[in-house]
């Protein structure tokens, strides 16, 4: 058997607060290592949510969503091009109402991180910059006093917006982000605090982005946030990329590939004043955006691998980019292009990033399997966050080392593992004894499962909970708490590793299914476990024990009600409403849903095209002769009623595009994955009786691009395939 040895009784100096600020009860700020809420260490699940690339009548049921996933805070831009798109004409409107959307993460119980810029990136035209400024001909991102000029005067808008939202004045706003994949000018982020402080935006925390060359941050001003992608749809080449080592657990944070189209390709080491303080993240990507030259499918296991990865590593602020899909407002052109200045051409409309929330809040696997990630953290959040990670002595197992670590305080810990590396062939990793040496001098040993290949997970370690010491556990906890009266810890069995529980001496084990025990002087080993509860027992010790198959634990919700916490499994995502459990799913259409989804058309018409001239015609990147048009018809009537309709289309073409009479309302560029349009996002262009045309184009045989699942060449075939109809339930889900 092979051995990893970790070394964990090095826990490091006192740690001393970095920056905090207090509001009535309440506090954050942050020391050398973590968060601090209320004086206590604080590991934060951060989302990404453009609220202005989203209908803002859907702002509230999408918030729950991701507060549902697991999130604590929203992060999201202000983008300067949406909100003075005329210099001097500000634009806090409808979808534009920053005020609007935090109020809203308050209502729902969400703390937000403002990215301020001025200038954002986000796939947004002139990253973000108004074309105004853009074509002024002053010197920019930098100490120019005439472009600061025009900063202040935007911050103070800002203000205006953000001020009753403030920590300070009782919101939700924590935290601000100045600029974005700004490394060189140190002096220059210093000068955009300096101005949002003058301008009455104070905050706990302050971030800047860390990644890239020669990085030159203002330390000891903001904190560093790093990020991670699956892929580089950025990459100008179109072959395949190498093995990514964003898989393996390292010390590093800072990556080589994030933002090389806008700064220089490659990363440095991270340097001495990176590691005194947290190591924290916004940008983490459970999806990426496709380019028109490369489109990355990114599974689920690509998004759950690459954030457990880093948390192993250290991470401790798993921030998302994006968590939630959207759509750039329409009738204008706000995506970056190669013909405003940008290396990558992508959709004019859709952002939908493959994030693990669509483009129309719609969940993909990755939704579940992160939110069994964040259930966790939550569960070991303030024990997790003041834990340093490990990393193995790699002579014994050198290659299944990069494959562990070990995040502990020296008694106890947690063992992370992942088997899974994009762009490389993935193995199962078995015959591994893990030692582990603690503050006391003393090595304990742990014998692992096979672990199997494409799996990741973490193993606690000496776990003391509800009085009972689980040495270790081939199980996910996923919630701790007073449940009907006990103390109850819930867990989930992962696919493929048999559930094994190992408790120190002094317990006695009841359950109503057979198990297997094994006892030993310093303890009993439980094999044998099925999903369902048990009970552990002893002096001091009473803990209830719920055990969830693998599939069980993507559906499984706490959800706190206004009488107490209901913990229930769902198929879809439930979340509390008005005191009650409230679960939006697909459900079976009824009779006449049905009756009316059976007049939903898609028909091929020769008929008037859309005129060239329309500014989105060039995106199809083929001779517009060469371009079929479909005419999608919906019955009037079924624009009526609460309910959601998702239009699930099989495509093989290039690109998509959905218009609304002459307005682009929708569109892709194709991957060999469904399309899907929803019908919420539709109703009101029925409702002023405009109609729905769709256009596609052929994917050249000779056109260069990199696909991961294949796609006609040549023609051009769309079919409507499937609709499903989703819509809030309040009926009580299954409860455990």
């Amino acid at each position: 058997m092979r051995e990893l040895f970790f070394e964990t009784g090095r826990q490091g100096t006192a740690l001393h607060t970095l920056f905090s600020e207090r509001c009535g009860a309440h506090s954050f700020g942050a020391c050398e290592q973590y968060l601090l809420r209320d004086g206590k260490p604080w590991l934060p699940v951060m989302a990404e949510f453009h609220f202005t690339r989203y209908d803002c009548a859907e702002w509230e049921l999408e918030l729950r969503k991701i507060k549902a996933g697991g999130a604590d805070i929203v992060a999201t831009y202000l983008f300067w091009i949406f909100h003075e798109p005329v210099q001097g004409e500000f634009d806090f409107s409808g979808s534009r109402d920053i005020g609007r959307f935090l109020a809203l993460c308050r209502k729902v119980g969400l703390y937000a991180f403002v990215r301020l810029g001025p200038w954002c990136h986000g796939e947004c035209r002139n990253g973000g910059f108004p074309d105004w400024l853009q074509q002024s001909g002053l010197p920019l991102r930098g100490c120019d006093e005439r472009y600061l000029a025009l900063v202040k005067r935007l911050f103070a808008a800002y203000a205006e917006q953000l001020r009753p939202w403030l920590f300070a004045s009782g919101g939700p706003v924590i935290g601000l982000q100045l600029e974005n994949e700004m490394v060189g000018n140190a002096e220059y982020l210093r000068r955009l605090k300096a101005l949002a402080l003058a301008c009455g935006m104070h905050t706990p925390l302050y971030t800047v982005t860390g990644w890239g060359t020669n990085v030159q941050l203002p330390w000891g001003e903001a904190l560093p946030v790093y990020g991670a992608y699956p892929a580089a749809p950025w990459t100008e080449h179109c072959g395949p990329l190498g093995p990514n080592e964003n898989y393996l657990f390292s010390p590093r944070r800072n990556d080589a590939d994030i933002g090389s189209d806008q700064l220089r390709p490659g990363a440095g080491p991270d340097t001495a004043a990176a590691h005194a303080v947290p190591f924290l993240t916004c940008e983490i990507g459970p999806g990426n955006q496709c380019t028109h030259h490369r489109r990355p499918v990114i599974t689920a296991l690509d998004a759950e691998a690459l954030s457990l990865t880093k948390l192993g590593s250290g991470n401790n602020l798993p921030g998302y980019y994006m968590y939630h899909g959207g759509f750039n407002p329409p009738g204008g052109l706000y995506q970056e292009s190669r013909a405003t200045g940008y290396p990558n051409d992508v959709p004019v409309s859709s952002y939908d990033f493959q994030a693990p929330l669509g483009e129309y809040g719609q969940p993909r696997e990755s939704f579940f399997r992160l939110k069994r990630l964040h259930q966790f953290a939550h569960f070991c959040g303030e024990r997790l966050a003041a834990m340093p990670a490990f990393f193995p002595d790699s002579r014994s197992a050198p290659e299944a080392a990069k494959h562990l670590a070990l995040r502990s305080d020296g008694r106890s810990g947690f063992l992370f593992f992942n088997t899974y590396q994009r762009g490389a062939p993935s193995c199962p990793i078995d015959g591994l004894q893990v030692s582990v040496q603690g503050i006391s001098g003393q090595t304990r040993r742990y014998d692992l499962p096979e672990l199997p290949a494409d799996s990741c997970g973490v193993f606690p370690l000496e776990l003391e909970c509800g009085g009972v010491t689980i040495r270790f556990m081939t199980m996910l906890p996923l919630w701790f708490g007073m449940y009907l009266g006990r103390r109850t810890l819930v867990c989930t069995a992962y696919d493929g590793i048999e559930p094994v529980l190992e408790l120190c001496s002094g317990v006695r084990v009841r359950s109503d299914a057979p198990l297997r025990m094994q006892r030993a002087e310093n303890g009993t080993t439980v094999t044998g476990l099925r999903p369902g509860t048990l009970d552990i027992c002893g002096e001091n010790a009473d803990l209830r024990l719920i055990v969830l198959c693998p599939q069980d634990g993507m559906r499984f919700y706490p959800v706190e009600t206004s009488d107490a916490v209901r913990l229930v499994l769902s198929d879809g995502i439930a979340f509390a409403q008005d005191g009650e459990i409230a679960v939006w799913a697909e459900t079976a259409p009824s009779l006449e849903q049905q009756r009316l989804l059976g007049a939903v058309s898609l028909t091929s018409t020769v008929g008037q095209r859309i005129t060239a001239a329309n500014p989105y015609a060039p995106y199809l990147f083929a001779d517009p002769a060469q371009c079929p048009e479909y005419l999608l018809h919906i019955p009037q009537a079924l624009t009526d009623g609460a309910f959601d309709a998702l239009f699930c289309f099989r495509a093989e073409a290039d690109v998509v595009q959905l218009y609304a009479g002459q307005t682009l309302i929708a569109d892709e560029f194709l991957r060999g994955e469904p399309w899907q349009v929803s019908l919420r996002r539709l109703r009101p262009y029925l409702w002023d009786g405009l109609e729905l045309r769709l256009k596609c184009s052929p994917m050249r045989a000779e056109q260069p691009v990199y696909l991961e699942r294949p796609v006609k060449r040549g023609c051009v075939e769309l079919e409507l395939t499937d609709i499903r109809i989703v819509e809030i339930k309040n009926a009580a889900p299954q409860a455990l």
